[in-house]
């Protein structure tokens, strides 16, 4: 579970960093919403098929981060006010705990300070022109994640993480134009 927390930490702290690299080198665009959705496929080791999920996801630079599995169960990760909290498939919230830290980082990414990110990881050229490869610096996180791969654009399209446990995780993300933050989420955020 633990492990779990932290891909998401991790998606957490590199999908809005992406999204703020974009919306600085276009600093005419106020535009302070962006939105799409998820499909994402756990691989692990023991397992032929890879357990797929999908949902939506949303970054407010003033509200925060929230990341919505609906399939196959309805849950939610999602950053307010500095703190990584975790909504159930029954409605219940709680604070995730040790997720203050990385919070920390998430929010200078999400203002755009690349420093964060470079406190954290080590920054490699992919193999593929419109990829990253990132590896943890710190040995706390690299217990759980080996590496991450970012390809795409201006915008991420696809993100990899490799646990050390020999685990991985895919996901595609596409984007919505002029879309809306839905009340119920807006809520949650503030």
């Amino acid at each position: 579970m633990l492990l779990k927390r932290l891909s998401y930490l991790f998606l957490l702290i590199i999908v809005p960093l992406s999204f703020t690299s974009t919306a600085a080198s276009n600093e005419s665009s106020e535009k302070s919403l962006i939105a799409g959705t998820f499909e994402q496929n756990k691989f692990f080791k023991i397992l032929k098929r890879p357990i797929k999920s999908s949902g939506d996801f949303y970054l407010d630079q003033k509200l925060g981060f929230y990341w919505q599995t609906v399939k196959p169960v309805n849950s939610a990760i999602f950053l307010k006010s500095g703190e990584l909290m975790e909504k159930d498939h029954h409605g219940n919230v709680k604070s995730i705990a040790g997720g203050g830290t990385l919070a920390l980082v998430l929010i200078k990414a999400i203002s755009g300070d690349i420093n964060a990110l470079k406190n954290e990881f080590e920054l490699l050229k992919h193999q593929a022109n419109d990829c990253l490869a990132l590896k943890p610096k710190q040995a706390v996180l690299r217990q759980a994640i080996t590496k991450i791969e970012i390809c795409g654009g201006l915008k991420p399209e696809s993100i990899k993480l490799f646990e050390s446990k020999g685990n991985k995780t895919e996901i595609q993300l596409t984007y919505r134009e002029n879309t809306m933050i839905p009340e119920a989420i807006r809520a949650q955020l503030q």
